[in-house]
């Protein structure tokens, strides 16, 4: 599939994508330019060293019935939340960001313009974007440069946090057990159709992970996905065995990915809510 050269670095973050590959974190940014989204509700390295100015209170976020356990969990985009409260978090206080990534590290050339200005290299570097749009939203442009594959974008979260303060915060991720959760449920808009995927931490498959398509949508109606509704394409290196659906990926889930890949062109975007299907 045209993706010996990212292996190794791959290996090291922990990241995949379904389709054909997905690199997080290693990444060239978007342009900086701001515009306004039509509609409020509906060149990066993604962070290539955190400097975190945002561990701080992170008490006064998402919704979480049981802490403890991460049995439930709901983000709202609309309630001025800015990190996703996972209730699975490890010590860190690292989970739930959110960040972006795309094709830049492997040749290609797309972007995501942003509706504010945002600070790279920070853990709450979206939080401007979710001010502006009641969510995390987004201008695209799929460009495939050099490639040979399909160029992407898109936005993600870890679900415990990371390994070591130490590192890359947004390349080393922890993992957890998420299988409580039973699923997931998201509300979004978007002009073309995406994924939704499920990252353990280490590609058993390539880059083959669980995932659900998420189909094109403009009125931003909340979908929800059973665990076994996740399941990989089938094009994996490693063979057959381990985490082959949602069900056994929730068991040690590091990364929760929303991506889209596809040949060319531009396109909007917005992430509004995102929760446990229980």
């Amino acid at each position: 599939m045209g993706i010996a050269g990212m292996k190794a670095e791959f290996l090291k973050a922990g990241m995949g994508v379904s389709v054909v590959c997905a690199c997080a974190l290693f990444l060239a940014c978007g342009d900086d330019d701001s515009w306004s989204p039509a509609n409020p509700n509906p060149e990066m390295s993604s962070s290539s060293k955190v400097t975190s100015s945002s561990s701080e209170d992170k008490s006064s976020s998402s919704e979480v019935e049981d802490p403890r356990s991460g049995t439930f969990f709901h983000w709202k985009g609309g309630a001025s939340d800015y990190w996703v409260n996972t209730g699975l978090d490890n010590g860190t206080e690292t989970s739930g960001y959110w960040y972006f990534f795309d094709d830049h590290a492997e040749g290609g050339l797309s972007t995501i313009t942003w509706p504010a200005k945002i600070d790279v290299g920070f853990l709450d570097e979206l939080d401007p974007v979710i001010d502006a749009c009641d969510g995390v939203c987004g201008k695209f442009e799929l460009d495939v440069g050099s490639l040979d594959y399909h160029p992407f974008v898109g936005v993600a979260f870890n679900v415990a946090g990371v390994k070591s303060l130490s590192r890359d915060p947004f390349a080393d991720p922890d993992v957890a057990d998420a299988s409580a959760w039973g699923g997931l449920c998201i509300s979004y808009t978007n002009d073309v159709e995406a994924t939704l995927e499920l990252s353990t931490g280490e590609p058993l498959y390539g880059y083959d992970l669980p995932y659900v398509t998420l189909p094109r949508s403009e009125t931003g109606d909340e979908v929800c996905f059973a665990w076994s509704r996740f399941r990989r394409a089938g094009w994996g290196e490693w063979g057959t065995k381990g985490k082959e659906t949602g069900d056994e990926a929730a068991k040690s889930l590091a990364t929760v990915i929303i991506m889209i890949q596809k040949a060319g062109g531009t396109g909007k975007f917005n992430i509004m809510s995102i929760g446990s299907y229980n």
